[in-house]
């Protein structure tokens, strides 16, 4: 089988299976940034979806001693 066939058994394929794939659906989320105070470093960021990850987050910054920054303009997301 020669590239042009191949090229084109591949495009009739991916025509043909392009209905079945999942198409990602766009949902909001704030970036937030976790930072050491005296560094002024990234420790991590995350993406928020809902009020109980803020919240979850803020905890875990609290306690883990960390500056937590969190985006106030919500951000469309595509996740796969």
């Amino acid at each position: 089988m020669d590239f042009h066939n191949t090229s084109l058994a591949l495009n009739e394929w991916l025509e043909w299976t392009e209905d079945y794939i999942r198409k990602p659906e766009p949902v909001k989320a704030h970036y937030c940034e976790a930072k050491n105070p005296s560094t002024n470093e990234v420790v991590w960021d995350d993406l928020l979806y809902s009020d109980e990850d803020k919240i979850k987050r803020l905890e875990d910054a609290y306690n883990s001693g960390l500056i937590l920054v969190i985006s106030p303009k919500a951000e469309t997301i595509y996740e796969a």
